[in-house]
């Protein structure tokens, strides 16, 4: 009888932490992909000369890094009560894990390499004056793509940080419902923001879905003129 008690605990127990595996190793994901991206985009910046960081296997190397280091992390969450179980015996510990494992070192990570980003790009703009066009050409990209990082990274956290402490610390029920309202809303919103921001900020993207939205009246004005053309040359071959 103990031992099926035991059971019964053990398979009420486990659904529960398993969820807030997955609830962590998802918000994981997201904040160490802006890692990943500052990484990625470090490298290629300070290290474009080497063949590998412009090559396609690097950014699925620093994918299936930010995978693993995800996979990882969250896995606390497998052996202790998190937020997600009912049973009262929180362990204390596991909120401020959670919050400085999957919010404070992904920033840190990512302010490091927007820093490192910065002194070489400002290094290198002592360059340009006497490095001719190309140089003022790669000064001017990398410029644009640290404003980028820093612009995503920053409205992705201002949405998803309200969300992330309240439900870490279980403080739900300490705040106004229409504030906790918002606060469920503002992650939706800024990915969105997100999402125009950098199809804003990418030319090749734009070009892309003009390309997309605006080729059916092409085709259909170029179908339009090519029937002219053919009534006009076939009226002309009767006279």
């Amino acid at each position: 009888m103990m031992t099926i008690k035991r059971i019964q605990n053990l398979s009420s127990i486990l659904p529960c932490r398993f969820e807030g595996y997955s609830i962590d190793m998802t918000a994981c994901l997201m904040m160490y992909s802006h890692g990943v991206a500052a990484f990625s985009r470090q490298f290629t910046i300070i290290d474009a000369i080497k063949h590998f960081f412009r090559s396609i296997k690097c950014p699925w190397c620093f994918i299936g890094f930010g995978w693993f280091i995800s996979i990882i992390a969250a896995l606390p969450y497998l052996f202790v009560n998190s937020f997600t179980c009912s049973v009262s015996t929180v362990e204390t510990f596991l909120p401020y894990y959670t919050l400085v494992n999957t919010f404070i070192l992904s920033t840190m990570i990512v302010d490091i390499c927007n820093c490192h980003v910065f002194l070489y790009v400002h290094k290198s703009s002592r360059q340009v004056r006497t490095g001719g066009q190309s140089s003022k050409v790669s000064y001017a990209r990398d410029i644009h793509l640290l404003k980028v990082m820093i612009g995503t990274f920053t409205i992705f956290s201002v949405g998803w940080a309200p969300v992330f402490l309240t439900q870490t610390f279980r403080k739900n029920n300490y705040i106004p419902s229409a504030v906790d309202a918002c606060c469920q809303i503002l992650p939706s919103l800024t990915m969105s923001i997100d999402v125009v921001f950098l199809i804003y900020t990418n030319e090749s993207v734009r070009v892309f879905l003009k390309k997309l939205f605006v080729r059916h009246p092409q085709h259909g004005q170029n179908k339009l003129v090519q029937t002219v053309l053919q009534q006009t040359l076939h009226t002309i071959s009767n006279h």
